[in-house]
């Protein structure tokens, strides 16, 4: 316990030292972005300077514009360059694999509603760009059933752009009286759209904790609207593995693959879930 709660000082003092080099936008960045205006516009660019109340950005088509800062709408980093045909919009999806998290977070105003097999259903929002909440149930109450209820929280930093990132968070739930949940750290290599994450954590149940489980998880854009999915876990010993994919239906997506493990006397359980966003774009 007081191993996590030193991990969770280091993640916000580097989530502060984050914030502080945001702030500084660096005019050799030739990073491309697509800004989205309040009248419905759209440009994609350099951003040349950025402060509070506007931003400069150097496009190919109409030049160099300023855009007010209360007329942006969003603004999204763009995977790959237009000139090779890799235009691929950001994805908030990409905070979660099939059942864990990755350490690049959702953003302020972001959140999805996920169901997996009707039964399990949650909910995750960003209330920061860097922490967000959620809650979820398992619908056993369709067999009159208590169902269980759990809650969630996840701080994720930066500790190099797009190329690493940490996090931790939490679960706390509750069932027929009883209190269970766990507690976890992660580091995410790589990008958004191309990252293997590996976590460590501990469960409990009635506030007793049980030895440490590990997770591997893989996220991998194979082109504009699929990805490939993997996210393991070492429990006691055995490995448990979902391996998939994800096909995006505009802004909602759908998750499919096989829950597979040696405890299985079959090959594997068919998974199928649906991810619908709660924000508007």
């Amino acid at each position: 316990m007081k191993s996590f709660l030193h991990c969770l000082i280091i993640l916000l003092s580097l989530q502060s030292y984050s914030c502080l080099a945001q702030n500084v936008t660096s005019e050799s960045d030739t990073t491309l972005y697509q800004v989205f205006t309040k009248d419905g516009n759209s440009y994609i660019g350099t951003i040349v300077e950025r402060n509070e109340e506007y931003i400069v950005l150097a496009t190919k088509s109409i030049g160099t514009i300023t855009i007010p800062a209360d007329q942006i709408k969003e603004i999204n980093k763009i995977i790959g360059s237009i000139t090779d045909s890799r235009n691929w919009p950001y994805n908030f999806q990409t905070a979660n694999y099939f059942a864990s998290a990755s350490a690049y977070g959702l953003k302020k105003g972001e959140g999805f509603y996920q169901n997996t097999w009707i039964f399990f259903n949650n909910f995750s929002y960003g209330v920061t760009d860097n922490f967000s909440i959620g809650a979820g149930v398992l619908a056993t109450f369709f067999f009159a059933a208590e169902a269980p209820v759990w809650f969630t929280a996840r701080l994720t930093t930066p500790v190099v752009e797009d190329k690493l990132n940490v996090g931790a968070g939490g679960v706390y739930g509750t069932l027929a009286g009883e209190t269970f949940g766990f507690l976890y750290g992660m580091s995410t290599i790589g990008s958004r759209d191309a990252n293997l994450t590996i976590g460590a954590g501990s469960g409990f149940v009635n506030g007793d904790f049980s030895d440490l489980f590990m997770t591997f998880a893989g996220n991998l854009r194979a082109s504009r609207n699929f990805y490939l999915l993997l996210d393991a876990y070492v429990v006691e010993n055995t490995l448990f593995a979902f391996i998939g994919g994800r096909s995006m239906l505009g802004r909602a997506s759908l998750e499919y693959g096989l829950l597979t493990s040696s405890e299985f006397n079959v090959a594997g359980i068919p998974i199928l879930g649906l991810t619908l966003p709660l924000h508007k774009k």
